[in-house]
């Protein structure tokens, strides 16, 4: 029998709004992710974000605004389950990735009282917990795509994730993610992350029910659906049209 592929469904959060993310967090999915990169959300908001996704016991997922070290120790500190790194390009990006999340003598991260250890009561058991902090490279651009075999070699990253939109915009077609240049990235990135049995993942902002059943068909096991804010977008749109 062909074992069942268990996705973990998750959505995008790019506004700091509480109370709309208590409506978000009750509908269980299995991760939500908190956008740092293209959002005004800072570390304050951010805390206050992961605390709300956890209490409904769904991972609390972030994407760091960049690659480097200190973006990402205070991140870690905040108590984030697992980092999205974006614009991973290279071997050395990935390899820099896994030092800045990781504690010695896997990587390089600090250690030190925060909210992830409840400022230190927990400072031992909070050490064993991080090892199973999940690592997602985002692939989204066509370096990424060019160079992934090297990429998936490094050690201790859990998965990567495609950003469509960025990696559109690197071959010059930026949002049209159903070129023939783009399905053919897309069928690579496929082909070489089955090979190195590495878990895919793929952000579907716009909501479209056909690809997302598509990538659960072809064993992706990240998927992330639309964003607080598209979904808004959405629903409003539909609803005033049907209106007027």
């Amino acid at each position: 029998m062909k074992k069942k592929n268990k996705f973990k469904l998750g959505t995008w959060i790019t506004s700091y709004n509480p109370q709309a993310l208590e409506i978000i967090s009750d509908l269980k999915f299995d991760w939500i992710g908190i956008d740092m990169e293209h959002s005004p959300i800072n570390f304050d908001q951010l805390s206050v974000l992961i605390s709300i996704i956890q209490r409904s016991r769904i991972k609390a997922y972030v994407r760091v605004g960049n690659n480097e070290i200190l973006e990402i120790k205070k991140t870690l500190d905040l108590g984030a389950d697992g980092l999205i790194v974006p614009m991973i390009k290279n071997k050395e990006d990935a390899i820099n990735a896994v030092k800045f999340t990781r504690y010695p003598p896997i990587g390089n991260r600090s250690f030190g009282y925060s909210k992830a250890n409840k400022y230190g009561l927990n400072f031992k058991n909070y050490i064993n917990k991080s090892k199973k902090i999940k690592l997602l490279l985002q692939i989204e651009h066509i370096d990424g795509i060019n160079n992934l075999n090297s990429i998936l070699s490094v050690k201790n990253i859990d998965g990567t994730i495609i950003g469509p939109y960025d990696l559109s915009g690197s071959i010059n077609q930026p949002g049209n993610l159903n070129s023939k240049k783009m399905k053919k990235l897309i069928k690579i990135y496929e082909k070489i992350s089955k090979k190195n049995r590495i878990s895919m993942g793929f952000h579907q902002v716009k909501i479209n029910f056909n690809e997302i059943k598509n990538k659960i068909k072809k064993n992706y096991i990240y998927i992330c659906v639309g964003t607080d804010l598209e979904f808004l977008a959405t629903i409003y749109r539909n609803t005033f049209n049907k209106i007027k």
